[in-house]
């Protein structure tokens, strides 16, 4: 349906440039083949502890600094990975009135903890860092599906946190627009608009999580939420270029990665 400029001027006036709210992105029928998927043989590469992960359409670079670099291979879709990538820019168009940068998500990379909660604060895209860069277009958004094994018990377990932690600091005559982390019925959704990579760090932690102030010499971490019951899969949408394979090649002779995963998997996870 088309949607007229005074109508969209509206609607992100109301909804300060984002929607705040959702019920489920995904269809009944879609999350039970995505489940399906998780639980097929030989799907999942392990990285490491509790860890595993899996890469469908292009290549993905795990990690922060020069030296402790992993690439993970990407496989050829399947018609479920590539109706995702469809999801997903469908998902960041709805919440930004806006389409993601061209040619759309195009990667999607499965990251399975069993029991371990989140991931520390992260950037997908470092300036400094070519070797995690190169498969990926510069202006990099970002949408998770975070799918839970137990989400009537484990939802809101969890959160995603940013770095600077709001994200609503103007910048320029513009405003400097917050990633979102959106509940629904299989976990959340969380999504930040092209750009701000740059800028912002993001991770996934413990929730209820805050510091003790009082009086320790120690800044002591409480957590009050119960440990998950099931695993948790955070499901990423990422824009590879068409060549990705082809440029990472030097960067593999020269040896700057540390390992290298896949694009096959070689172990099958009967998950309860």
């Amino acid at each position: 349906m088309s949607i007229s400029c005074d109508q969209k001027q509206r609607a992100c006036n109301v909804l300060d440039d984002a929607v705040h709210g959702v019920t489920n992105a995904w269809s009944d029928e879609t999350l039970e083949g995505i489940r399906d998927l998780m639980h097929s043989e030989n799907f999942w590469s392990h990285r490491g502890a509790d860890a595993f992960i899996r890469s469908f359409g292009g290549p993905y670079v795990l990690g922060q600094n020069e030296g402790k670099l992993k690439l993970i291979k990407g496989s050829p879709h399947v018609p479920l990975t590539e109706k995702i990538c469809r999801g997903h820019n469908l998902v960041y168009t709805m919440i930004h009135f806006k389409k993601p940068p061209e040619p759309g998500f195009n990667t999607i990379i499965f990251g399975l903890n069993l029991r371990r909660s989140g991931f520390h604060y992260h950037q997908d895209t470092i300036a400094s860092l070519k070797p995690k860069n190169e498969p990926m277009i510069p202006t990099q958004p970002v949408v998770t599906t975070v799918y839970y094994q137990k989400p009537d018990v484990d939802s809101g377990k969890e959160l995603v946190l940013w770095k600077p932690l709001l994200n609503f600091k103007p910048k320029g005559d513009s405003l400097y627009l917050a990633a979102r982390g959106i509940q629904t019925t299989h976990g959340m959704i969380h999504v930040q608009r092209a750009g701000l990579q740059g800028h912002a760090q993001h991770g996934i932690f413990h929730t209820p999580i805050f510091s003790n102030d009082e009086g320790g010499d120690d800044d002591e971490t409480i957590v009050f939420a119960d440990p998950r019951k099931g695993f948790r899969v955070a499901i990423t949408a990422r824009i590879t270029y068409p060549d990705a394979e082809t440029r990472l090649d030097p960067f593999i002779k020269n040896s700057h990665y540390q390992k290298l995963v896949g694009p096959d998997g070689f172990s099958t996870l009967r998950l309860s």
